[in-house]
């Protein structure tokens, strides 16, 4: 049976693709700040939702500071969404993105692994 606060961080996590969606970007990290103060547990869907946003509006500072406030419990899930988002680049063909994700991944002090490594250095030599 799902508990109160997966039920809870589902909700939160529907609302901020909503969000994203409509354009919205400060509403959704209003209520990602809101899931940190109530306690909730952001997963990757959260972090990717809120990637999202930030990309569609040139937000990318603001998705650094408030990854950066998550405890460390939270860290992995976020270096997983960054590794989706290079990948993405990836992908595209945007070596520029990839390279602002690093710097966004750096300031806001969220750990790199090898995926990380491998698929920013991909992402620049198919760029």
């Amino acid at each position: 049976a799902m508990c109160e606060a997966e039920r809870d961080t589902i909700i939160c996590n529907a609302g901020i693709s909503a969000f994203e969606q409509a354009g919205r970007w400060s509403k959704a990290c209003q209520l990602f700040r809101a899931m940190l103060c109530g306690k909730l547990e952001p997963n990757a869907i959260t972090t990717n939702a809120l990637m999202s946003v930030c990309e569609k509006d040139g937000q990318w500072k603001l998705v650094s500071e408030l990854f950066s406030v998550m405890n460390q419990s939270k860290v992995e899930s976020i270096t997983m969404a960054f590794n989706a988002a290079i990948s993405n680049c990836e992908k595209s063909r945007e070596w520029e993105k990839a390279l602002l994700l690093l710097l966004v991944m750096a300031d806001g002090k969220t750990e790199f692994d090898q995926i990380t490594a491998n698929a920013a250095i991909s992402t620049c030599e198919k760029g």
